[in-house]
């Protein structure tokens, strides 16, 4: 039995016998084409479709970036704003100058050295009591966070009130308020 008696469709030509070239030639110029064009025909809504939603999801992304930007350039645009505007008002501000009483040419080194004397800045220099940790101003703040755990609440309080008026690293006064609170 024949493989057409079975209800089987034939084999094509191509495969049961080399082809001869006008054949050949006419699948490639005609039958292919059609083929091509049936494909398309029939996939093209799918293909369409698929490409819309890439684009589309692109271009949402895209809008969401840049309203974010614009949003980030606003927001940074109005602070630097403020802030010279605050910076024009501050140097606008009229400038009080007290009067002053002149001093004889003869007594004003005397009080030149007696101001500075008594002045609060170098008071307090030279009152503060030394630090709890030996070194501290040498050292990296995480090698002071590190020591802060053996300290006593009055000693945190010193340490807190250097580093406020000194370098004010974060790190530090932050485990310290930590440290305080516990």
């Amino acid at each position: 039995m024949s493989s057409a008696e079975l209800g089987a469709a034939p084999a094509p030509a191509a495969a049961t016998a080399p082809a001869d070239p006008a054949r050949h030639l006419l699948d490639w110029l005609v039958y292919a084409p059609l083929g091509v064009l049936t494909m398309v025909h029939k996939d093209l809504p799918a293909i369409i479709a698929a490409g819309k939603q890439r684009i589309d999801s692109q271009l949402s992304m895209a809008k969401f970036v840049g309203r974010m930007a614009v949003r980030q350039v606003t927001t940074e645009l109005d602070r630097r704003l403020d802030e010279a505007e605050r910076a024009r008002d501050a140097a606008a501000a009229p400038v009080t100058v007290e009067h002053v009483e002149a001093l004889p040419p003869a007594s004003l080194p005397e009080a030149v050295i007696e101001a500075v004397a008594n002045a609060p800045e170098l008071a307090d220099a030279t009152a503060s009591a030394p630090l709890p940790i030996d070194g501290y101003e040498s050292l990296a703040a995480s090698q002071v966070v590190l020591r802060l755990g053996s300290l006593t609440a009055s000693e945190l309080a010193a340490i807190a009130d250097y580093e406020s008026s000194h370098r004010a690293r974060r790190t530090i006064l932050g485990k310290i308020h930590q440290l305080q609170a516990s």
